[in-house]
């Protein structure tokens, strides 16, 4: 009987040594093993720099124009699904009030030939989220009455479900040293240029759209839950764009 107790206990310590551990070699450790998560990340972490990679560049909307011609307070729209446009113009005439208008645009590389323009004509760009686009410029001046470059940043439309006050564009206009020299002083005489890429939100009266908000709560049935979702409210200014003028000779074809 005592030698089956001794045994019995002799098959016990074996089989829990065998599940913990114990009584291994003396400083020895199990290998560590990796955790599964942190294996997950690395292999998806692999698997977007390869698609990122793979990824095609993205592809620029060009579209070129012989001429086109505006008459007064008439607008030109471009809003194609590329957020790069190259527009190539031969011969560009607007008259007074008449406009370019570019929607959905990170940038716009506009190239004219030979442009006659009226008095207070507008090219302006719109990009995404309260931003407006960034335009490069290439024009010769035939007649410059008063052209204006707006690219400024969008108010955020507090109150509402909106996006942050928008940024400036940037600005680079390239033109003729051959034709006419556009004057950025005098805005009452021909010749003049203006370019805005102020950042939006700048003119928005704080208190007031508070206040507004406030109003909104109250008026609400259901308190805070009677807002939009998301975003409401912007108090910071968009940053301002940067502008650039200068001239080159000869034509903006050759450039």
């Amino acid at each position: 009987m005592k030698t089956l107790k001794i045994c019995w206990i002799h098959l016990l310590c074996c089989f829990f040594i065998g599940v913990t551990g114990v009584g291994g070699a003396a400083g020895q450790e199990a290998p560590a093993q990796q955790p599964e998560t942190e294996t997950m990340t690395r292999q998806l972490e692999t698997e977007t720099q390869v698609r990122q990679a793979e990824a095609p560049a993205q592809k620029a909307d060009t579209v070129r124009i012989g001429k086109l011609e505006l008459k007064r307070n008439k607008k030109k729209i471009f809003d194609s699904r590329d957020s790069v446009l190259v527009l190539q113009i031969d011969t560009l005439i607007m008259k007074d009030r008449s406009s370019l208008q570019f929607f959905g645009k990170k940038k716009v590389i506009l190239q004219i030939n030979q442009a006659e323009i009226g008095k207070r004509v507008y090219f302006s760009g719109r990009s995404e989220q309260n931003n407006a686009s960034d335009m490069d410029i290439a024009v010769r001046f035939e007649k410059l009455g008063s052209l204006y470059i707006m690219t400024e940043g969008y108010d955020a439309n507090n109150g509402y479900r909106t996006d942050p006050n928008g940024n400036g564009g940037n600005v680079t206009l390239v033109y003729s040293s051959d034709g006419i020299q556009p004057q950025q002083q005098q805005s009452k005489q021909d010749n003049y240029l203006h370019i805005n890429v102020a950042g939006g939100g700048k003119h928005l009266n704080a208190t007031n759209d508070v206040q507004r908000i406030l109003d909104q709560i109250r008026g609400a049935s259901r308190g805070l839950r009677g807002l939009p979702q998301g975003q409401i409210y912007s108090g910071s200014p968009g940053n301002d764009g940067k502008s650039e003028v200068s001239a080159k000779a000869g034509e903006p074809k050759f450039w």
